[in-house]
């Protein structure tokens, strides 16, 4: 015991396994323990069914109550065909008890590095996000034979990810989402994951919506597209899509209730073909629409047995092109 909540382990070791006998566990030459703070090896070694796997002469384990804290995480190495050597590093950096970064770099002994961050929040409310930025930047380094899967020289690439719902008071919420890259070709190559390397569609929305009294407002932006290989893709949505109503309103001194619901939508439809030659071919065929229709209804309650409802509507669509 060094202090009132710090000791030295000598030869001395740790594991997270329940099994009688660990299947791994990190032994140290000593480990010098601050109670929910920290612990610090000398000489630590990774041991997997007895057999040493991994040597640190230096180690830092944070062990905070909330299992959260600033430092460098630890690096992975592996190594690929098309990538060749692959070394990836990060940095967590926790904020405060709300918001954490976490910071990559990735180094391709073939292809080049790349860089990303992702940033979480969470607040009271519902309030919560995170978003995901990768920056790639690739570079030809021939070792040998010219390569015929190399990728171009110079080419830069990038992927977006996040997710975040906000609520701002009582009657406002936002919502966004959004699953963008830049080129489908590094998407495939890049990712180990089956599914990431076979998704073909990229796509980004967000919402806020508020309600005032019987009014109700919403504003939306949906864009989704597909990929059929790496040569023609097929984007639709909507951008933006507003929509205005009112709720049942009594109308002063009659027994009828007055609604209506209003929408303007940029419907979004466009095809793009890039063919062998440099230069690419887009069809657009979005076009505008507008939509109102407001409905008188006339209810019929002088019985108490029975209620019978009957309502006048009338709809009119506006489309800018045939």
């Amino acid at each position: 015991k060094l202090g009132p909540r710090t000791y030295r382990l000598t030869k001395g070791g740790f594991t997270a396994c329940v099994q009688p006998t660990p299947r791994w566990e990190v032994v140290a030459s000593s480990v010098t323990l601050n109670l929910d703070r920290y612990a610090v090896l000398r000489n630590s070694v990774l041991q997997v069914k007895g057999i040493p796997v991994f040597y640190l002469p230096v180690m830092y384990y944070p062990i905070q109550e909330d299992d959260r804290a600033t430092g460098f995480l630890i690096p992975t190495y592996g190594a690929s065909t098309f990538r060749g050597q692959m070394l990836s590093n990060a940095f967590f950096w926790a904020i405060n008890r709300s918001h954490d970064v976490t910071f990559f770099h990735d180094w391709f002994s073939q292809t080049g590095q790349g860089t990303g961050s992702e940033y979480r929040y969470v607040l009271g409310g519902g309030s919560q996000g995170f978003a995901r930025t990768y920056f790639l930047n690739e570079q030809l380094i021939e070792t040998g034979p010219a390569r015929t899967d190399a990728p171009p020289t110079q080419r830069r690439s990038y992927e977006v990810r996040g997710d975040m719902r906000h609520r701002f008071s009582d009657n406002v919420n936002a919502r966004g989402q959004i699953d963008y890259f830049s080129d489908i070709t590094v998407q495939q190559t890049y990712h180990n994951n089956i599914f990431e390397a076979s998704r073909s569609q990229r796509s980004f929305n967000g919402n806020v919506a508020g309600t005032w009294g019987t009014y109700q407002l919403s504003s939306t932006l949906d864009v989704n597209e597909t990929f059929f290989g790496d040569r023609q893709s097929t984007l639709w949505g909507a951008g933006p899509r507003i929509n205005f109503g009112q709720g049942q309103w009594a109308i002063p001194r009659t027994p009828f209730y007055f609604s209506f619901n209003s929408e303007y939508a940029r419907l979004l439809r466009q095809t793009t073909v890039k063919p062998d030659q440099p230069g690419e071919v887009t069809v657009d065929s979005g076009l505008d629409r507008f939509d109102f229709s407001p409905t008188l209804q006339i209810p019929f309650t002088k019985w108490r047995f029975l209620t019978i409802n009957s309502a006048v509507a009338w709809r009119g669509t506006r489309w800018n092109e045939s």
